[in-house]
């Protein structure tokens, strides 16, 4: 694997990023990960132990999420055919601790002007005669030969963000979209749903992969072209036929729930569990709303799945709210109405989303709530619906027009 962007050799996946400083008003500096900022305290773990700092206490916060804040409001601004601000961009990312960023936006000035000698010296690139050089181990490779040898997936494209640890054999334009619509992802996940859910920051990067075909691609049973392995924390996807970004995002959600609510390893606090409606739901609502260029991926509510709202309204028999409640992982992997199941699971979660003006986006939330806190039983989503069952699912139907 060619790890040719980075200034160290370091273990695929499970890498934590860079650490957060904390000023406090008396002067002490504090190095960690900086996990939750509320309006009154901020969670600070340094090494093992974790404390809660009231802000009134701190005087300063540095921390890769708030730069990388700055970054992405930057970076949808900017001129992605502009080598400079690309540059400029690496330089405020290497500045900022964002080094896996720095080595993607000097890399697109590349992708825009392979001769441009200020992104290839960024780099750590050397120059012999005509061709500019990369590191790999002992070896030194010509920049223009990259794009062929990281075609084979035994010597792929490995980027690293502050959130993600992506391999991918695709080109290399590919890889550095992915690399930042999986960021912009991460980003949407949690102003949606971080301050309602008090979600931490996940601070060790989870591994994806994307593969140019078939051939390195671990299939699963059955004709599945992308899955989320929870034993690894793995987004799998087979890009065959192309990069097809609402499937990245529809794994990288199962991948973002399974590791804030789930996944002790990764979030201290989660003791939660996934009704397979909501996994499956949320997973395939995001991956209806997203829009945009490659690498700048948007999120527009009004987008809705014309297949799936036709196929649960015109459907002579759909399922009830109640069975709906209970379908397991399985159900999402049988042969019976698989499109329906998953049809219905994403029109319940974009009418809890959007429908009635709004009117149920409280209770999904409270559902949320529960959920992160390990009640996803059928009872406990009524419960936490706190509305009249009949009158909600005689709503959800006339919100798909039956």
């Amino acid at each position: 694997m060619l790890l040719f962007f980075l200034t160290a050799a370091l273990a695929p996946g499970g890498v934590e990023r860079a650490l957060d400083t904390v000023v406090l008003a008396d002067g002490e500096r504090l190095e960690g990960y900086v996990l939750y900022e509320g309006p009154e305290t901020l969670t600070l773990r340094v090494g093992s132990r974790e404390r809660e700092l009231p802000v009134k206490s701190i005087a300063e916060v540095r921390s890769v999420s708030r730069s990388l804040g700055l970054l992405l409001d930057q970076y949808a601004f900017v001129d992605g055919n502009d080598g400079r601000q690309m540059l400029d961009l690496a330089r405020f990312s290497r500045a900022r601790k964002l080094d896996g960023l720095a080595e993607v936006f000097a890399l697109r000035a590349l992708e825009i002007n392979e001769d441009d000698v200020a992104a290839h010296e960024f780099l750590g690139h050397s120059r012999r005669g005509k061709s500019w050089y990369v590191r790999d181990g002992n070896r030194s490779v010509r920049y223009e030969d990259l794009a062929e040898l990281c075609s084979d997936w035994k010597s792929a494209w490995q980027v690293r963000t502050p959130h993600y640890d992506l391999r991918t054999n695709t080109s290399l334009r590919e890889a550095l979209d992915a690399a930042m619509d999986l960021e912009l992802f991460y980003r949407e996940f949690y102003d949606r749903f971080g301050k309602e859910l008090r979600l931490r920051e996940i601070v060790t990067r989870m591994p994806t992969q994307i593969h140019a075909d078939g051939g390195s691609f671990p299939a699963l049973a059955g004709d599945r072209t992308a899955y989320f392995d929870p034993s690894g924390m793995t987004t799998y996807v087979n890009a065959e036929r192309g990069y097809v970004r609402g499937l990245v995002f529809h794994e990288a959600s199962h991948q973002l729930l399974y590791a804030t609510a789930v996944s002790p390893e990764l979030s201290a606090d989660a003791r939660g569990c996934l009704p397979a409606w909501l996994d499956e739901g949320l997973a395939s609502w995001f991956e209806t709303v997203q829009s945009g260029p490659a690498g700048h991926a948007v999120f527009e509510d009004r987008r809705q799945s014309a297949h799936y709202m036709t196929l649960h309204r015109t459907t002579a028999k759909p399922y009830d709210l109640s069975r709906v409640l209970t379908f397991g992982t399985d159900d999402f992997h049988a042969s019976s109405r698989v499109d329906l199941k998953y049809a219905q699971a994403y029109t319940l979660v974009e009418f809890f989303l959007r429908g009635d003006f709004y009117r149920h986006r409280e209770s999904f939330f409270a559902v949320l709530r529960g959920v992160y806190a390990g009640k996803c039983t059928s009872a406990d989503v009524r419960a936490a619906m706190a509305v009249d069952a009949d009158d909600f699912e005689a709503a959800w139907n006339a919100h798909v027009g039956r």
